[in-house]
């Protein structure tokens, strides 16, 4: 088995970033769903924030766009969203896909979020085991929320709080969410919703132990929003890393209303994940829809 031969991909199931492997089957460290081999899947992305690395993997170098000459550019995808480009950072070439008819004001944003976190190709992240020490879980009733009925434009800054009291550095990263009502709810009972935040500090520490525990992942399921799991950065950055991506102005709601027919107890899955397009990404099978909306308005981006 080549280790170069671990690649990273999005998870079918639950959107999240992945490692998928070209010759055989492997699991979702979100969701656990297997991976098929992806020899032959046309969509492939190297991406400049990297993803979870999964268990057993850690022992080789993680593939990603850092791999191979200072200046490299790495093929982009242009399957989803618009045209790709190259935005040249620490004399590395960082590839971002720019939304189709994304206004300026959009693709700006977006290339600050790149840059901000781009470290010369990746920042690969290592699950590691819980220790004794795990911090444990926010229950539903401190963050006022029921488990049943979560408002979604909610859990980024219910968790805030914990997340700065764990690195006060703390800055949003990302979020996944599996099954979202056309109200902007939904029901973690089943789990599949989380929101991630990364360390400034941590992210940018020059040794490997500098950089542990550098990103926090709060997973949101039927007992509390669990947050104990320890997720380090394995590549130090070739520049200091200075901010986050973009945080959206325009929030869930805005978005799911506008999915037709989405109604009842119908479910889309809802992302914003800078690792793949600085946008929100709403994939559904009943209703059938796989659609970008800009963060700043909530209007749709044509692909």
């Amino acid at each position: 088995m080549n280790p170069t031969d671990y690649v990273q991909t999005r998870c079918q199931k639950c959107g999240a970033a992945a490692w998928g492997h070209n010759s055989m089957t492997v699991a979702c460290g979100t969701c656990g769903q297997p991976i098929a081999p992806l020899a032959s899947s046309p969509w492939n992305p190297p991406s400049p924030y990297g993803a979870a690395q999964p268990p057993g993997a850690q022992a080789f170098q993680t593939p990603g766009p850092s791999v191979g000459a200072a200046g490299s550019s790495p093929a982009v995808p242009t399957t989803q969203g618009g045209a790709s480009m190259n935005v040249n950072i620490g004399g590395f070439k960082v590839p971002f896909k720019v939304p189709a008819g994304g206004s300026k004001l959009k693709v700006g944003a977006a290339v600050v979020g790149v840059a901000a976190l781009a470290v010369g190709g990746a920042v690969i992240k290592s699950k590691m085991k819980s220790s004794k020490s795990k911090p444990g879980m926010l229950s539903y009733s401190s963050l006022k929320m029921d488990v049943k009925k979560i408002d979604a434009d909610a859990m980024i800054p219910a968790v805030q709080s914990t997340a700065l009291a764990w690195r006060k550095d703390a800055l949003f990263l990302s979020i996944n969410l599996q099954a979202v009502h056309a109200d902007g709810t939904l029901d973690a009972s089943g789990g599949g919703a989380q929101v991630e935040y990364f360390s400034l500090e941590r992210i940018n520490g020059l040794s490997k132990k500098l950089r542990e525990d550098a990103f926090k992942k709060f997973s949101f399921g039927p007992s509390g929003v669990d947050y104990g799991d320890q997720w380090d950065a394995l590549e130090k950055p070739d520049q200091p890393i200075t901010e986050g991506p973009p945080l959206p102005h325009c929030g869930i709601k805005n978005v799911v209303k506008q999915i037709k027919g989405l109604t009842g107890d119908k479910t889309v899955r809802v992302t914003y994940d800078p690792n793949f397009d600085i946008a929100w990404h709403v994939i559904g099978e009943d209703p059938k829809v796989d659609q970008m909306f800009s963060i700043e308005d909530c209007s749709p981006i044509q692909k």
